[in-house]
């Protein structure tokens, strides 16, 4: 069988492409990990209850991390969107006046 030269370092970049794919997802959605609650036999994604049954409020052993969405104070980032939105208005207003 034949191969051509170059596919060692292709196969290499494809599987540091797929790694890195994997690892932007498991960023974006969340662990897959389920939790089953022994109090009331339901099984959870702890990542998306804030690590704990939403039934009862049972919190399984160990670590659970939290979305990056809920990690951020979106209260700062929105004032300042909406601060440069309205200072990019403004100019756009007084150039049409002047205009």
């Amino acid at each position: 069988m034949v191969v051509a030269k170059g596919t060692v370092v292709m196969s290499a970049l494809l599987d540091t492409l797929r790694a890195w794919a994997g690892r932007l997802r498991t960023w974006l959605d969340g662990p897959n990990t389920l939790a089953h609650c022994p109090n009331d036999d339901w099984d959870f994604a702890p990542y998306f209850t804030d690590g704990k049954c939403p039934l009862d409020g049972w919190r399984p052993a160990g670590h659970v991390p939290t979305p990056m969405a809920r990690r951020i104070d979106w209260f700062w980032p929105l004032a300042g969107a909406t601060t440069a939105v309205s200072i990019v208005m403004a100019v756009l207003v007084v150039m049409a006046y002047n205009h």
